[in-house]
């Protein structure tokens, strides 16, 4: 949704097929989460030389208008607002995860285990992990969760995924079914406590069981 200005509280909203089914079915909206973001923010309007002093620094950028709502999560909310410590320094990351993992024509099982970098940031905890087409991927070694939704609409352009399956735990075993033409997905890690993300690309192609090593994260075989 778009804020028409920094005073007003109404709003312009763009709603979800699902939403405008509930709509249709004289159903209430009843929405349960929301995300901020300063994607369109243009901090270099921020201005210390401001002529009236420090409470005027950011007056450009508490007066600009977001008139639109941008349906896309592509390219909207790509910025997402987070809070951490007073003193922190180093913004955390997931670590000993892969930008994009393939499969090839093995079908082989390979474990991930994210990690929180650095890990005085947030010790400690679990992860969510959403995969977008569970019928091509096997996961085992975590707990299948349903309570998903709110990191759908988050982080994935929902409207574009038939099925989703979702995962928590600390390690996560991840095995390619068994078929016969190629697939491209995402798997999204998610640390449960911060909000933390990391978004993963996988490909499998047409596959054979070929006996083969586990293989633990670190590899993009």
């Amino acid at each position: 949704m778009g804020y028409l200005d920094n005073t007003s509280i109404t709003v312009d909203a763009t709603l979800t097929k699902a939403g405008r089914k509930l709509l249709a079915d004289g159903q209430g909206i009843n929405i349960g989460y929301a995300c901020f973001s300063d994607k369109g923010v243009d901090y270099r309007l921020y201005n210390p030389d401001h002529a009236n002093g420090s409470t005027y620094y950011a007056e450009a950028i508490e007066s600009m208008p977001l008139t639109e709502a941008n349906a896309s999560a592509t390219s909207h909310l790509t910025d997402k607002l987070v809070t951490y410590g007073r003193h922190s320094v180093q913004m955390p990351i997931i670590t000993d995860v892969n930008d994009t993992y393939a499969w090839g024509n093995r079908i082989f099982p390979r474990t991930i285990n994210p990690k929180i970098h650095p890990h005085s940031s947030a010790p400690g905890g679990t992860y969510t992990l959403l995969i977008t087409d569970p019928t091509v991927m096997v996961v085992r070694g975590a707990s299948s969760v349903t309570s998903y939704n709110h990191l759908m609409r988050m982080h994935l352009n929902v409207e574009d995924f038939d099925e989703v399956a979702a995962w928590t735990g600390t390690s996560f075993i991840l095995e390619p079914a068994e078929v016969n033409e190629n697939h491209s997905i995402e798997a999204l890690f998610v640390h449960d406590q911060t909000g933390i993300y990391k978004t993963v690309s996988i490909t499998i192609s047409a596959n054979e069981v070929i006996a083969q090593t586990q293989i633990t994260d670190g590899s993009n075989q």
